[in-house]
């Protein structure tokens, strides 16, 4: 028997949301940083005429880049969303790869989530070379993790 259209037109979603969140989360440092340039983005304003060095004139359209800052904000806050939604289903049975990388995260970060040091700095003996976790990989998971305890702190309606 095959599926109802709206079957699945849902299926079809529910792959897209995975695939957008994988998608956002093989950047979740880029998104995270941008996040936070999102934060201190000037207010919006009237469209502003502002000169660059060379002299020419550039309109800035304030409320398009407040758009664009709100959907970054947006996009940080599906992928942590999503990243909690991973986390918490992994956790249910981890395997000792998985418990490994998570110590490893707290170790560099802390258990909440906080900001991770830039690559550069993380320490070698961070990874844990067993199970094959790299300073690198350490460090792409704690931005994730850290994309997640983020969007835990936002504010967002309650999905019930």
């Amino acid at each position: 028997m095959s599926k109802s259209s709206t079957e699945a037109k849902i299926a079809a979603a529910r792959d897209a949301v995975e695939k957008a969140a994988a998608l956002l989360l093989d950047h979740a440092e880029g998104v995270g940083m941008l996040a936070m340039m999102a934060r201190h983005a000037e207010p919006p304003g009237p469209a502003t005429v502002s000169f660059e060095d060379a002299g020419q004139a550039t309109i800035r359209n304030r409320p398009a880049e407040q758009a664009f800052w709100q959907a970054a904000v947006a996009a940080a806050t599906f992928a942590g969303r999503f990243e909690t939604f991973r986390e918490a289903r992994d956790s249910f049975w981890p395997t000792n790869r998985e418990a490994a990388l998570r110590d490893a995260v707290e170790r560099l970060v802390g258990p909440g989530g906080g900001f991770p040091p830039p690559l550069e700095s993380v320490p070698e003996k961070i990874g844990v070379s067993r199970f094959g976790l790299t300073p690198a990989r350490v460090h792409a998971q704690a931005w994730r993790s850290h994309l997640a305890a983020s969007a835990s702190k936002a504010t967002m309606a309650r999905v019930v």
